[in-house]
């Protein structure tokens, strides 16, 4: 901008030149310097949002499944105390099945709190998918790992976003979907990461929602990594998943 300037202002001497010049370049700086600290202050801001949505998740999760299932529970107690004298049997069918619920809560509960101490850890993040696929998938689905290049590379905290990013897709083509078969692909080059969920599922009209939510917050930590995420779906045909990360220089 400087050769611009100096011809629009057309100062009287070299001296006024140089306070042109040293005016332009602190006006620059200054905004230079604002717009840096928008952008750090900005990311935090992100980075509790997409907090806040995985909180808001882990709260439907314990009201639908678990708080769901105790209540039933407690009804069944209740209504074993109001037959107990009128009709034993009874009184012991509705207890044997307030028994059988607290069991299947308390199992849906430790898969719960097993998926989130999960993290990507040393293991890296085929590991870590390995592990949630296994706790799970219906054993009736066909899953397929596909690694290419050296996922170990992969700095913790990318990993570990990514990994968060893959299970929500995951988590939404098993419940939502029912697909018969899944494939993740992840592969890591020195460039970049790219990462596929593919299912075969029921897929959704473009231009609609898809079901199981998830997808701002998906979004949202691809793009604080630098990085995009794309979906497409066709009715009964399925759905696609894609994830870009920029890695050039980031590797371990």
């Amino acid at each position: 901008m400087l050769p611009i300037v100096l011809r629009e202002l057309a100062p009287a001497d070299e001296e006024a030149a140089t306070r042109v010049s040293v005016v332009l370049h602190q006006a620059v700086l200054s905004r230079v310097a604002r717009g840096s600290l928008a952008r750090m202050t900005h990311l935090p801001d992100r980075v509790l949002a997409s907090r806040r949505e995985e909180r808001r998740h882990i709260a439907r999760e314990l009201h639908d499944r678990v708080l769901h299932g105790i209540g039933l529970a407690l009804q069944g107690i209740d209504m074993h105390r109001y037959h107990a004298e009128t009709s034993p049997a009874l009184a012991r069918a509705k207890l044997d099945r307030a028994a059988g619920l607290l069991r299947q809560t308390a199992h849906t509960l430790q898969h719960f709190t097993t998926e989130l101490r999960r993290s990507v850890g040393e293991g890296g993040l085929e590991r870590a998918l390995r592990s949630y696929l296994e706790a799970h998938a219906d054993p009736a689905v066909k899953v397929a790992i596909h690694p290419k290049g050296n996922l170990l590379a992969l700095p913790a905290h990318i990993g570990e976003e990514v990994y968060l990013i893959l299970r929500e897709a995951v988590r939404n083509a098993l419940r939502h979907a029912s697909p018969s078969r899944l494939d993740i692909t992840v592969e890591v080059t020195d460039r970049d990461l790219r990462a596929t969920v593919t299912d075969d599922g029921c897929g959704f009209p473009v231009g609609s929602s898809p079901a199981g939510g998830g997808l701002p917050s998906m979004r949202e930590r691809a793009q604080l990594l630098g990085g995009r995420l794309s979906l497409s779906s066709v009715p009964s045909v399925g759905t696609v998943v894609e994830v870009h990360i920029p890695l050039e220089g980031r590797l371990r």
